[in-house]
């Protein structure tokens, strides 16, 4: 375990997981209004305040208006984490890795919701105590497992309405941030699906962004990639800039944004600690705060100066939660975080819908049907994703998300969708082409070897892609 001295520079910190949900219907006002009525308190980020100004100007018109990010809760939004549960997992998997983390009061996690009309978003979870968080006890959360049953299901029952394949999973006392993420989720899509069920208001062709799924989970994002979002804040000297302040604590910063497996090794080597803190990865706007990380996670570092509290109630807002604010700087990330797990989403589904294209839809113009209404639904949503002043309307957080964009290879997972996409395209100009001038017989047998060729070249572009290329 690297180790590392606690000279006291970290007055107190925040600590966040940023986990994919994705409800796979769309959220109107009149599903809004039934959701309502099952006890769901429902929140609007991008709603106005009682003076009809927007909470958060960060956000473009067309995406709050269009989009409209929502927070959905309901039952019971905190539990409790059991340090000791924690380490004793730890021990018996034959490590140490929190043997010294004590803290004497409870440990909580809450969350919250930004989910999209389109119903995809993210679920937020935010570790804290009464008192802030200390440093020694902070670094050791940021590299949690998420695998570890360690969150007390006491006072969640309502989490477990749904039977899972594990049913005794409902009586068990604990569970872990992946369970939690994925038991939100679930019960959520229970509480729609039972309203659009059999009800003639809610059209199940109308009620998806996607063709229907039978609000069966994606396997991919199957929270392999819950990403942890931290906020520190620490003391600067008023002489120090901030790239003095960085190159003096440069294995600081090093140990919250380095890759979890490595801090089996013992002690980073500089090499590594300068690669993750490079001056291209770091975004700033102003001198009293510094943000970078990587694919494992992103660090905002808040300087304190001279005692300084910022954000008092009477100063100036322009983004609804300051410009340079903490949250400002949380749900900018979380947008870039959320656009990746949507590039996630549509490549998972665009390799499942060609196979069902290839395998499924014998009749090809109900292919050339089926393609034309698969690629008119997802055409917006990736343009929004590669443009993201569509989203955001503010130049310092588009900065920020094309830094964040950057560590997640959101490029990358682009390239393979729209080329996808676009061989989607071919396949449904080809197929018009061939049908006019083939008979039945024909065409089928042309669209078969179009198949393979689709298939063969996937395999390469997948083969080169990951083979050549080392995903806020």
């Amino acid at each position: 375990m690297i180790k590392l001295e606690d000279n006291t520079i970290i007055e107190s910190s925040s600590l966040y997981f940023i986990g994919n949900i994705n409800l796979r219907v769309l959220i109107d006002d009149n599903l809004l209004k039934a959701l309502e009525k099952l006890n769901i308190t429902i929140t609007n980020y991008g709603g106005k305040d009682e003076k009809g100004k927007y909470l958060s100007e960060i956000f473009t018109t067309h995406f709050k208006k269009s989009h409209k990010p929502l927070n959905f809760s309901f039952g019971t939004q905190t539990t409790e984490v059991d340090l000791e549960e924690l380490k004793r997992i730890d021990k018996n998997q034959g490590h140490s890795r929190f043997s010294d983390l004590n803290l004497t009061e409870k440990l909580m996690i809450s969350w919250r919701t930004f989910i999209t009309s389109e119903g995809m978003g993210t679920i937020i979870l935010e570790f804290h105590t009464k008192k802030p968080l200390p440093q020694n006890i902070h670094r050791k959360l940021s590299l949690l497992y998420l695998n570890f049953p360690i969150l007390k299901t006491e006072g969640l029952d309502y989490l477990f309405v749904t039977q899972t394949k594990d049913a005794k999973m409902k009586h068990k006392p604990y569970i872990s941030i992946e369970n939690l993420c994925e038991r939100y989720e679930i019960e959520l899509i229970a509480k729609i699906r039972e309203l659009v069920k059999d009800n003639p208001l809610f059209q199940k062709d109308h009620y998806h962004i996607l063709p229907f799924q039978g609000f069966k989970r994606f396997k991919s994002l199957d929270y392999e990639t819950i990403i942890p979002i931290i906020i520190i804040n620490v003391k600067k000297t008023d002489a120090s800039s901030q790239l003095d302040w960085l190159s003096q604590h440069k294995k600081l910063v090093a140990y919250y944004i380095a890759k979890p497996e490595l801090y089996e090794m013992g002690e980073l080597s500089e090499i590594y600690i300068d690669s993750l803190t490079k001056k291209e990865k770091i975004w700033s706007i102003c001198e009293r705060s510094l943000a970078l990380g990587n694919y494992h996670g992103f660090l905002r570092i808040q300087f304190l100066q001279n005692e300084e509290i910022f954000y008092k109630p009477n100063q100036p807002r322009f983004s609804g939660f300051w410009i340079d604010s903490p949250n400002a700087f949380l749900y900018t990330v979380l947008m870039t975080i959320q656009n990746y797990f949507t590039l996630r989403i549509f490549d998972t589904y665009l390799d499942e819908k060609t196979e069902e294209i290839r395998y499924k839809k014998k009749d090809y113009l109900e292919k050339i049907s089926f393609v034309n209404n698969l690629l008119n639904k997802m055409t917006d949503q990736v343009e929004e994703v590669e443009n993201i002043d569509k989203l955001i309307d503010s130049d310092p957080h588009i900065q920020l998300t094309n830094l964040v964009g950057r560590a997640f290879q959101i490029d990358k997972w682009m390239n393979m969708v729209m080329k996808k996409i676009n061989s989607l395209e071919k396949f449904v100009s080809t197929a018009e082409y061939i049908e006019s001038h083939r008979s039945a017989s024909s065409m089928e047998r042309i669209l078969y070897i179009i198949a393979l060729i689709g298939v063969a070249t996937g395999i390469i572009e997948a083969l080169s892609s990951f083979g050549l290329i080392p995903w806020w």
